[in-house]
């Protein structure tokens, strides 16, 4: 079965990203897929070469990367809910979905920290048959990250426990909408497109197509931020 690895990345080398999200997936590389991990790179906008250190990285690591450059020239916002920013996000992050032919999609955020664990019991709910999968992803301090995309029942879920009426501790939760790390069916990976909903939107249209999104919360992604405070 073959996987993929997406994500995108914008000035990564000034934000020290590229330092950990390059050995996690080796690491992913050497411990679970040495022969069936693809890695699919959307760079864009950067202004300190990263594109450029991205290609030598790869290379060094001997990962097999299809690096896609995509610009959108507007603005760049800090991470807030703008419908321009999104709109951004949404046309940049297509570019990992339009090279996409693999079996699963491991959408997996270039500011986030994980582990090959992880990332692979993930691998194995979308093997198993869920068609959306993510883990819980917080902050170092403990607090939900993500809280935008992380909806149960039509309502967003909250930074701190409970997180939501609904929510079942140590469980796969169905979601109406995931954060920025799951595994994605292939089937529905190639059929959808991202727009100015982003994650959420995504979501939305894997479940009009008769497609499951779930939280298993058991399995832990961070954010290395402390907190939603500046």
């Amino acid at each position: 079965m073959q996987i993929a690895i997406g994500g995108l990345f914008s000035n990564s080398v000034s934000t020290g990203h590229l330092d950990y999200y390059i050995p996690q997936v080796v690491s992913l590389k050497k411990t679970l897929y040495p022969d069936t991990l693809k890695c699919l790179w959307v760079e864009g906008d950067s202004t300190d070469g990263t594109n450029a250190e991205l290609h030598r990285r790869a290379e060094n690591a001997q990962l097999d990367a299809t690096i896609i450059e995509r610009n959108h020239h507007g603005p760049v916002y800090r991470s807030v809910e703008n419908a321009e920013r999104l709109s951004q996000l949404g046309t940049i992050a297509n570019g990992v979905l339009e090279n996409f032919n693999q079996d699963i999609l491991l959408w997996a955020e270039s500011d986030l920290i994980w582990d090959a664990e992880t990332a692979g019991k993930l691998i194995d709910h979308a093997k198993a048959g869920l068609d959306v999968v993510a883990p819980f992803i917080a902050f170092y301090t403990g607090q939900l990250y993500d809280i935008w995309a992380f909806r149960i029942a039509g309502q967003r879920c909250g930074p701190f426990p409970p997180y939501h009426p609904l929510w079942v501790p140590n469980s796969l939760m169905q979601m109406d909408s995931v954060g920025s790390f799951l595994a994605i069916k292939g089937e529905y990976a190639r059929r959808i497109r991202f727009d100015e909903r982003c994650l959420p939107g995504f979501c939305e249209d894997v479940r009009s197509l008769g497609g499951k999104v779930w939280m298993d919360n058991r399995l832990k992604v961070v954010h290395p931020k402390r907190s939603y405070d500046p």
